[in-house]
């Protein structure tokens, strides 16, 4: 009797993370951020726990809610050449904070 290794290999893959925030100066003012190319996952959400945060893929919606105090969570994407639209209607001077997942 011995000792047996497993000789498994696993593929490690290399993950870029890109941190970043975007202030939404106005009120119910769109704003844009470019998402890297071949993004997997992305996360964001505002700063401050009292406002909803509303996002789109086109400029004009329809847009979607992230409630306040959560974070929005997209995985297992490729997204390619696409642009994430924020804005905040219930308040101006409100902070996006986002990661990208390359």
């Amino acid at each position: 009797m011995g000792l047996q290794l497993s000789t498994e290999q696993r593929a490690v893959t290399s993950v870029s993370v890109t941190e970043n925030y975007k202030t939404l100066t106005l009120q119910n003012t769109e704003y844009s951020v470019t998402i890297p190319e071949k993004t997997q996952q992305l996360f964001f959400h505002i700063r401050t726990l009292d406002f909803d945060l509303e996002y789109a893929f086109t400029s004009g919606g329809p847009y979607r809610k992230v409630p306040a105090g959560a974070t929005r969570e997209i995985t297992k994407v490729f997204l390619e050449g696409k642009v994430l639209y924020l804005r905040c209607a219930d308040a101006a001077g409100k902070v996006v904070d986002y990661e990208f997942w390359t």
